[in-house]
């Protein structure tokens, strides 16, 4: 999800940054999301 009006080029330092945080939100939001199936299903094991 980009801001509108925002432009990145490839190699700048911004979407760098940008790609790393979203990657790090989407990782963090797997996790989570793995933690909740536990929760909701003790005894089952997550399929990855």
């Amino acid at each position: 999800m980009l801001m509108p009006g925002l432009v990145l080029h490839e190699g700048s330092g911004a979407f760098t940054e940008m790609a790393d945080a979203i990657f790090r939100e989407a990782k963090a939001l797997d996790l989570s999301r793995a933690a909740w199936s536990r929760l909701m299903h003790p005894g089952r094991s997550p399929q990855n």
